[in-house]
């Protein structure tokens, strides 16, 4: 779901990937990029910051599912 550019992810969108993982925030050329939510399935833990060329980049705060 979200903005393509050919067959490319780009502007804000969300995808959620085989293993459940969900991002949701902005995309350039198919990579992640900007500001965006990644939440992970399989442990609960979430980032919301910001991405750079598909990786976690700059501010941003990473929660474990597990804190206490």
């Amino acid at each position: 779901m979200g903005n393509w550019v050919g067959t490319k992810r780009h502007g804000s969108g969300k995808f959620t990937w085989k293993n459940g993982d969900v991002y949701d925030g902005k995309f350039e050329e198919d990579k992640r990029l900007g500001r965006g939510k990644m939440t992970f399935k399989e442990t609960g833990d979430v980032y919301e910051g910001e991405w750079r060329e598909d990786k976690m980049n700059g501010d941003g705060k990473y929660t474990w599912a597990d804190e206490s």
